[in-house]
C-alpha cells in the first residue's frame, strides 16, 4: 500500500531539523508530509497483576472472542478504539482515563 501511494518508509532515530525536513540517523530526508510513527510499549499501571483476567492492549487483540464485559484503565488506542467491537456485539464496555 506504501508503494501505491509513493510512500517511503524508513526506520531509526530521527529529529526534526525544518518545517519539512528530518534528520534520521545522519541521513536528512525531506517531504511534503512527513508522519512519525513513534510506537508504544505496554506500561504496567498499579493495581491488579498482569495474568487470567487481567491483559493488555495487545493481548486483547489475540482474542478469539469478544468478552461479555470490558474495564479499560488508560485512555489510548485500544481504550478508545476498542470500544468498536465491543460496541457492535452489545457488550458494555467502561473506559477509565488516566
Amino acid at each position: 500500500m506504501a508503494d501505491a501511494h509513493k510512500v517511503t518508509v524508513v526506520q531509526g532515530r530521527g529529529t526534526f531539523v525544518g518545517g519539512a525536513s528530518v534528520d534520521l540517523e545522519g541521513t536528512p530526508y525531506t517531504g511534503q508530509s512527513l508522519v512519525p510513527a513513534t510506537g508504544s510499549y505496554v506500561k504496567s499501571l498499579p493495581g491488579p497483576e498482569l495474568g487470567g483476567r487481567v491483559i493488555t492492549g495487545e493481548d486483547a487483540l489475540r482474542l478469539d472472542h469478544v468478552p461479555a464485559k470490558v474495564v479499560v484503565r488508560g485512555g489510548g488506542f485500544i481504550g478508545v478504539e476498542g470500544r468498536g467491537p465491543t460496541g457492535r456485539a452489545r457488550r458494555e464496555h467502561r473506559t477509565g482515563i488516566r
